[in-house]
């Protein structure tokens, strides 16, 4: 096993020993990727939407941090009644950091129902299951300290609840991963000493706002994410202006941690793509201070409400329909 893999290999053992609680991975497009923060997302837009993704993390480190997602929704409202929205679908990740190897797997299913003539309501529940284990791409499988454990450490159940109130040009999400308690053992393949998932809740809010001309359309939104009284948590600040309803630019903000420049493209009327650079402003920063992200999206009736059959309109959600 080369020096480097070993090093890699003991860092990542010793934060897992000490850790009580672990962050989900984070975006910097949450405005464009709700469905992993919450499961009430889905049923927003009515049709099919596929969305796939790729994170890399400090780029020139060696085996640093890497997060993969793909969804699938599809949302309907059952002989066009107004009163109700079903939606289901799936949801996987993957996050590779260094040379532990952490998976997920979810369904889910929402229910959006009509609150007034500007506002609605949605509920949804992610039912899956994470994994944990030793990656082969990164500690080869000859290695003598690969027969010391097994690929899969673990596997669990994981539940995660969410609800979304919104209307036309708001939005407000609160949702709770890691609300079934583990700890990170099975038999006697653990991580760690005692080591646990906590509850972490997730605040998501957003606004549009109009230009005189239509022209410009302005999204702020805000992402508050931690873990219940074990540490501060991490606030992310999120500003994108759309021109013409094709190309959006912005920012995102993670306070104390790092600052994004975004670009998303809309191609046609029903093709997403989404690039974002981070830079790290923490201490980071003077060893190996970029990120990048990319995030695509696709659905048949993604584009605005001027483009959408009367039948089929449904309230929009702010990244959207700009």
């Amino acid at each position: 096993m080369k020096r480097h893999h070993k090093f890699i290999f003991v860092l990542f053992y010793i934060v897992c020993l000490f850790s009580k609680a672990q962050q989900a991975p984070q975006y910097a497009q949450f405005t464009l990727n709700h469905l992993p923060n919450n499961p009430a997302y889905g049923g927003t837009h009515l049709g099919m939407e596929i969305w796939m993704g790729k994170r890399y993390q400090w780029l020139g480190f060696d085996n640093a941090p890497e997060q993969t997602f793909a969804s699938v929704m599809y949302s309907w409202r059952r002989n066009y009644n107004y009163k109700a929205v079903h939606s289901v679908g799936g949801y996987v990740e993957q996050d590779q950091l260094g040379v532990f190897n952490f998976k997920s797997a979810h369904a889910y299913y929402a229910l959006h129902l009509k609150l007034s003539r500007k506002w609605k309501m949605g509920f949804g529940i992610f039912a899956g299951a994470r994994s944990a284990g030793i990656s082969s791409a990164v500690l080869s499988v000859s290695d003598p300290a690969y027969n010391f454990v097994k690929p899969v450490l673990y596997m669990y159940p994981d539940f995660i609840p969410g609800w979304r109130i919104y209307s036309r040009d708001v939005f407000f999400d609160v949702s709770v991963k890691n609300l079934y308690k583990n700890k990170l053992q099975q038999g006697s393949q653990k991580l760690g000493d005692n080591s646990s998932l906590i509850p972490q809740p997730i605040i998501m809010m957003g606004c549009r706002l109009h230009s005189s001309t239509n022209d410009f359309v302005f999204v702020p939104a805000l992402k508050i994410q931690g873990v219940i009284a074990k540490q501060i948590p991490l606030i992310d600040a999120n500003f994108i202006t759309y021109i013409r309803k094709r190309l959006g630019l912005g920012i995102t903000y993670r306070v104390g941690v790092s600052a994004s420049a975004i670009v998303q493209i809309r191609i046609k009327n029903n093709m997403m793509l989404g690039f974002a650079y981070e830079y790290m402003v923490n201490r980071l920063r003077y060893y190996y201070p970029a990120t990048t992200e990319a995030i695509f999206g696709f659905s048949p009736i993604l584009g605005t409400d001027e483009e959408r059959p009367s039948v089929n309109r449904a309230v929009m959600c702010p990244e959207f329909d700009y």
